[in-house]
């Protein structure tokens, strides 16, 4: 893509660029909406469901790679619980996989712990940098 020099007025329009980045929802492109809520103990992602006419499984596959996306570009760490919606055992296996590859893939290489008894899916983010709503306060 395109690289572009920041000048000195370009500074006073970042933040409102970055925003939507920072919002805690996220709506993805099959109409279901990411809602990611940092606390002090963890960050909670909730995959809203409502506006996807996708089942469990196929809509965790569309919106996971989003989801890594959105927590590296973030710079959210910590212990990260994903409220996946319901999912079968082979359904839950094969979600597994893919939440491995996107692990392997993220530069950050995040631990995934797999599924509490209730079905959050765990991930631990080693910390690196200050999130990046901390880094754009000093702007």
């Amino acid at each position: 893509g395109d690289v572009r020099i920041a000048e000195a007025d370009n500074f006073a329009q970042m933040p409102g660029d970055l925003a939507p980045l920072l919002s805690n929802g996220h709506e993805c492109a099959g109409g279901a909406v990411i809602w990611i809520e940092p606390t002090r103990a963890a960050v909670m992602v909730d995959i809203d469901s409502a506006a996807s006419n996708l089942a469990p499984a196929p809509l965790t596959e569309l919106v996971l790679p989003e989801i890594f996306y959105l927590l590296r570009l973030q710079g959210l760490a910590g212990r990260v619980l994903i409220d996946i919606p319901y999912l079968t055992a082979s359904e839950r296996q094969q979600i597994s996989r893919q939440i491995d590859k996107l692990s392997i893939a993220d530069p950050r290489h995040p631990e995934f712990s797999g599924f509490t008894p209730s079905g959050l899916a765990e991930l631990r983010y080693r910390y690196g940098r200050q999130p990046l709503d901390k880094t754009l306060e000093s702007l």
